[in-house]
């Protein structure tokens, strides 16, 4: 068995130049938790590339959604890891997954997920799906679930994480209605036919209107065991940041 410190954060781009002062200070917090496998949706260029002079001895994967388009909304889903890889690849969360820029009708903007698959055959898999419509998350979702099926190993370990941008989920007092996270409850539903399990956690990772939500979430084998986790307000950004230790069986 393996310790294992996993990670997951949008670092808000906010369209603004950059603020040299957030990458560094989230270099350090990799650091100082020992992070293993960090999952970074709205990352640019700038901010990757900082991280990546702090970081050294971390692989950095993942293209963006525009290309190599410049520009300062052009985001990265970066998994940022010191697990020694095999491969990486980034797909487009639409009808056309190796199409680079494709996206839904009705999508804001194109949506992407990185994979890299590590030597032990681990998949780490981190995303951003759509934050304006349910009926567009829910395809994006789709997407995910046909890829996993052209898999031959469709029980190999994975990771999957990312900002799901279920602004349905209320951490706090907030009322709920059933319908409209069925389709989440239904995707955690059929990633345990994959031997995946969604971990809970205690409190929101975002505020909007008043209320926490749980934007972000985070998936990993049912063999493993989790020996600690919380959500952490890092100081970088509008999201908090899921940190979870685990026991892996390879």
């Amino acid at each position: 068995m393996h310790n294992l410190t996993i990670a997951s954060l949008n670092v808000h781009n906010d369209y603004k130049p950059l603020n040299e002062e957030m990458p560094r200070k989230l270099a350090g917090i990799i650091r100082d938790n020992e992070i293993d496998v960090f999952c970074a949706q709205e990352m640019t260029f700038g901010y990757r590339d900082i991280l990546r002079e702090e970081l050294p001895d971390y692989s950095f994967n993942g293209l963006a959604r525009y290309g190599d388009d410049p520009r300062q909304g052009n985001e990265l889903c970066t998994i940022i890891t010191r697990l020694p890889k095999v491969s990486s690849k980034t797909r487009w969360l639409s009808n056309s997954p190796d199409k680079v820029g494709s996206k839904f009708v009705l999508s804001w903007c194109p949506r992407i997920m990185t994979s890299v698959i590590t030597e032990s055959g681990l998949e780490i898999i981190n995303l951003h799906l759509d934050n304006v419509l349910r009926y567009t998350r829910k395809k994006q979702l789709k997407v995910l679930s046909s890829i996993l099926k052209e898999d031959p190993r469709t029980r190999r370990p994975r990771i999957i994480t990312g900002d799901f941008n279920t602004l349905e989920y209320l951490s706090d007092d907030g009322q709920i209605s059933a319908e409209k996270v069925q389709y989440f409850e239904e995707f955690k539903e059929e990633m345990s036919n994959y031997g995946l399990r969604h971990m809970d956690i205690e409190g929101g990772t975002f505020k909007m209107f008043g209320h926490e939500r749980i934007t972000d979430h985070m998936f990993i084998p049912d063999a493993w065991t989790v020996t600690g986790k919380k959500v952490v307000d890092t100081g970088v950004s509008d999201h908090k940041m899921i940190l979870a230790k685990v026991k892996t069986l390879y």
